[in-house]
């Protein structure tokens, strides 16, 4: 049996990342609790050109939100990130919403 799968990179419309992300070591529980961090994830391959999340740093810059993206580990096709934020200027919708713009998805926490 024969099985081949692709990936393909999402157009980033020339936008410029608010914040570079960098590969980090896992986050603490203790963010997965708080108020002003979103999980989430992004389909993730080694054909991608850059940072799996770079899009996503390029929708919170044309949406004019501050965040800060934090990569984890890749797990099972799936690159799992954290977007930081403060949240007396930004919600937590608008950040998943951001997430969302640049084909990722809000999760509920770590895998």
């Amino acid at each position: 049996m024969f099985a081949a799968t692709a990936c393909q990179a999402f157009p980033t419309e020339g936008a410029r990342p608010t914040a570079i992300a960098r590969p980090t070591a896992p986050v603490s529980t203790t963010a997965s609790a708080s108020n002003n961090v979103v999980w989430a994830r992004i389909p993730y391959c080694g054909c991608l050109d850059g940072i799996a999340t770079d899009n996503v740093s390029a929708a919170l810059k044309r949406k004019q939100l501050a965040g800060t993206v934090k990569l984890l580990n890749p797990t099972n096709g799936w690159m799992y990130f954290v977007v930081a934020f403060d949240p007396k200027s930004t919600s937590r919708e608008q950040i998943a919403a951001a997430i969302k713009a640049g084909g990722g998805e809000a999760v509920a926490g770590p895998p």
